[in-house]
């Protein structure tokens, strides 16, 4: 059986998403606005994707913690952690799910803030 990798278009696509991620700053005890928290949720549906797709979790956290500002590194570090924390699916469909879980669970937990 052939291992899982990461393909180079998504490495690629992962350092794309680190980078356009800066725009996200992490409020610390303030209420997080609906364009935040939608920013958010875009995030973490790509670091889910990068998550699924094999990319290291080393890799995801130095890429994306790198990329915010200090403000936000521990909201950027959690949410990697919890995207480490699903499983790595090998079917589309199921891969599809957890992307989608972990982008409306992200979502929900920022407008709960």
């Amino acid at each position: 059986m052939k291992p899982i990798t990461a393909s180079d278009d998504l490495k690629t696509r992962w350092l794309t998403v680190a980078l356009l991620g800066i725009s996200i700053v992490a409020s610390s005890g303030a209420s997080a606005s609906d364009k935040t928290c939608a920013r958010a949720a875009k995030v973490a549906e790509k670091l889910m994707e990068v998550r699924q797709s094999g990319v290291s979790l080393g890799d995801a956290m130095d890429a994306l913690v790198s990329s915010y500002p200090a403000s936000a590194h521990e909201f950027v570090r959690k949410l990697v952690i919890d995207a480490y924390s699903f499983p790595r699916f090998r079917t589309p469909e199921y891969r599809q799910r957890a992307v989608a879980e972990f982008r409306d669970g992200a979502h929900l937990a920022c407008l709960k803030d």
